[in-house]
């Protein structure tokens, strides 16, 4: 399992939870999964085993970012941090949720590539960059298929404008350390320009090739709703720290459209969509400005937006203006 952290400057930490149920010496163990760490480019790893390691095993794993822990010391390595498991008890954690959503994919293979940025590439991606530029597309490919009144569909939708939010906390987090308190629209929107395509000079070498091949004019290379993806841009920056919570607060509301409402999960799916004011609302924008850009039907919008509104009467917490 791979857990992430997203950091106030706009960096993700990847962790590696490795808690198989096998027979492997706890050494072999932490070999396999440094090895999983090395090839992904992951930052650690938690390996959960069923007996505790020797001390000298521990300090050879330490050294490759490799955490051996037996059950119970795990237990009370998260106590000792203050995590609570029953508080993410939620529709993130429900396992049937999670297979029917593979299930569906299963059946309808040309959301296949789409979900499999989203879910499985997305979190593994290092340039945030070209990770908002592809699940655009991806998003783009699947849009005359997708179906607002489906339930699987707007959970896929929610998918990819998580795994896009996850990526846009990165891009926008780099972006107010390279523009500062600047106002300036066109200062703006010149550096993200650059820093969506690697810089200057592959700025214009991409749009040349794609000028060449496509015979666009002089203006037409950019995302797709780029004034609109500007604004965006705009919105987020004094909204960044709630960007950082809404691609969790995406993933779940998506997955509540997929298995209906449970009541178990609720309060923690109140505290987390609501529970920060500027989430909802970040969410929607997102919502709005990937409709644009992909013209996937409008209706989605609604449904969300019901979504929202439907968690907030029964959490009896008002939705923010504007929303």
């Amino acid at each position: 399992m791979l857990g992430l952290t997203l950091s106030w400057n706009g960096s993700i930490h990847r962790t590696l939870f490795d808690c198989k149920t096998s027979k492997d010496s706890p050494i072999n163990r932490a070999v396999w999964s440094a090895g999983i760490v090395e090839h992904s480019s992951l930052d650690e790893a938690y390996v959960i085993l069923k007996r505790s390691a020797l001390p000298t095993h521990k300090v050879t794993a330490e050294k490759k970012d490799i955490y051996l822990f037996d059950t119970d010391g795990f237990e009370q390595f998260m106590r000792f941090h203050g995590f609570d498991p029953t508080l993410t008890t939620s529709y993130l954690s429900d396992l049937v949720a999670l297979d029917s959503a593979q299930d569906f994919v299963r059946e309808n293979p040309v959301f296949a590539a789409s979900y499999e940025w989203a879910v499985q590439r997305s979190p593994l991606e290092r340039d945030s960059a070209r990770a908002i530029r592809s699940i655009l597309a991806k998003l783009i490919e699947i849009s005359g298929e997708l179906d607002p009144t489906k339930p699987a569909h707007r959970y896929l939708v929610a998918e990819l404008a998580a795994a896009f939010c996850l990526h846009l906390q990165v891009a926008v987090s780099r972006l107010i350390r390279m523009v500062g308190a600047s106002s300036d629209r066109s200062y703006l929107e010149e550096v993200t320009k650059y820093y969506l395509w690697g810089g200057y000079s592959n700025f214009h070498a991409k749009k040349k090739m794609s000028q060449l091949v496509f015979n666009l004019d002089d203006d037409e290379f950019a995302l797709p709703a780029w004034s609109s993806f500007i604004k965006l841009v705009g919105v987020l920056i004094p909204s960044i720290n709630s960007l950082r919570r809404v691609p969790v607060a995406a993933r779940t509301l998506g997955l509540r459209c997929l298995t209906g409402k449970i009541e178990e999960y609720e309060n923690y799916t109140s505290r987390l969509v609501l529970g920060d004011r500027k989430v909802s609302y970040v969410y929607m924008q997102v919502l709005r400005y990937l409709h644009e850009a992909s013209r996937f039907p409008r209706e989605f919008l609604a449904a969300f937006d019901g979504e929202i509104e439907t968690l907030a009467r029964t959490s009896n917490t008002r939705v923010p203006l504007n929303h």
